[in-house]
């Protein structure tokens, strides 16, 4: 049920005091939830909950929550990415109500009597429209994976496990059952949930885009060993899959999701860019070659971006890609090569990649198609954001842009 325009007011009422204190408010909240809820931790990355990014990330959609409580609408591209992430997560609806309680008392506990009981009643009542909002779209993500017979944990034995990089590696998944696996688009995300640090029912999970293009006998996930620099924690579930999950081991998949893909129909006839940093260069390899062994004639252009070679994955086979198809363009930045590294030869421009480095008309084809063309975005959060503005600034409308954001699911 709509809230009525009083309960509108309530809430942007308090905007001022969720931008103020709204993370104390979510440390509070994810405090008192998971202290009650022990079996919830599986589904919280503990990694951004002992960094505060996840506190940070969801304050944040509280604020814009209060901040568009006229048309909540407009957060829609939002809430689907967190939906998707719900459902590669298996979060039910009653898991709703528990999430709701210990916001509200962490609300309470935070704001005082600054919060009236007529603010925390419509706060109630909007928190309410918004788990209404994601369960119903939740429930249409489950309907289908209903319709692929998988809706939980799935086992995957390990069948290869190869090192692309010095930090990615790449691991085949093939399913226990032996049955055929649903065709997901090119471009999404699997979970894999793992135990870690070998402590019995310690399980986390994480998300992994597919980096392989569709078939009906295994996945493919590259995976990044996240080492914890900068004073980071180490990743739990990205060092247990590079330390401890050997060849003939199994781990436990979600079913494919994500908001961000290549459609096969909508897309093949548009020309496509794609722009990565890092690990973010995985779904575009799907993507790329999807495309390829459909035959697509449309302009491709792969542009991604490395600290070193060594560093850099699947350079070997986007040369070789590339080089094969007249309608792929290739472009590798590094921004530190070694001395004995050339360009043109072991890289293509030396630097970091940024929309100002690119040429507009061969790199991002600006105004030289027939038809739009599509631009996705995947990387470190900081280079999406930067990404995405630049090419708006460009002239690229936000709807020929698609990007896709791992970690704390915080709206970009």
């Amino acid at each position: 049920m709509p809230l009525n325009p009083a309960q509108i007011e309530q809430i942007k009422a308090t905007v001022p005091v969720l931008q103020e204190h709204g993370k104390t408010i979510v440390l509070r909240f994810y405090s008192t939830l998971l202290s009650e809820n022990p079996s919830l931790k599986s589904v919280f990355n503990q990694t951004n909950q002992a960094n505060h990014r996840q506190a940070s990330a969801l304050a944040s959609a509280l604020y814009a929550y209060a901040t568009n409580i006229d048309d909540p609408s407009i957060l829609t591209p939002a809430l689907d990415k967190i939906c998707s992430k719900h459902v590669s997560l298996y979060v039910q609806p009653s898991q709703y109500a528990i999430v709701g309680k210990h916001l509200l008392d962490a609300m309470s506990h935070v704001l005082g009597p600054a919060l009236t009981p007529t603010h925390l009643s419509a706060w109630a009542e909007a928190y309410d429209q918004l788990a209404q909002i994601m369960i119903s779209r939740e429930a249409a993500l489950y309907q289908t994976f209903d319709s692929d017979g998988w809706n939980d944990w799935k086992q995957f034995q390990v069948i290869e496990k190869k090192q692309e990089s010095q930090e990615i590696t790449s691991f085949h998944l093939s399913p226990l059952d032996r049955n055929a696996l649903p065709v997901y688009r090119p471009g999404q995300y699997i979970s894999v949930l793992v135990d870690v640090e070998r402590q019995p029912g310690f399980r986390q999970a994480r998300q992994y885009s597919l980096s392989a293009a569709p078939n009906a006998k295994y996945y493919r996930i590259s995976v990044r060993k996240d080492r914890g620099l900068s004073g980071m924690r180490p990743g739990y579930v990205s060092n247990a899959l590079h330390d401890d999950i050997q060849v003939g081991d199994v781990v436990h998949l979600s079913h494919p999701a994500g908001e961000m893909f290549w459609d096969g129909e909508e897309d093949a006839k548009r020309p496509v860019v794609m722009i990565s940093a890092g690990v973010g260069i995985t779904p575009f390899i799907s993507i790329l070659d999807t495309m390829v062994e459909q035959g697509i004639s449309q302009q491709i252009v792969f542009l991604h971006g490395a600290r070193t070679s060594s560093s850099r994955a699947f350079w070997d086979h986007l040369q070789a890609v590339s080089s094969t198809h007249p309608n792929i363009r290739y472009k590798s930045f590094l921004t530190s090569p070694t001395s004995n590294e050339t360009k043109g030869v072991h890289f293509h421009e030396k630097g970091r990649l940024t929309v100002k480095s690119l040429d507009i008309q061969q790199d991002l084809l600006l105004g030289t198609q027939p038809t739009k063309p599509v631009y996705f975005i995947c990387g470190p959060q900081e280079f999406m954001l930067e990404t995405k503005t630049a090419l708006e600034h460009l002239g690229v409308e936000k709807d020929d842009i698609r990007l896709e954001l791992f970690g704390t699911g915080a709206p970009l």
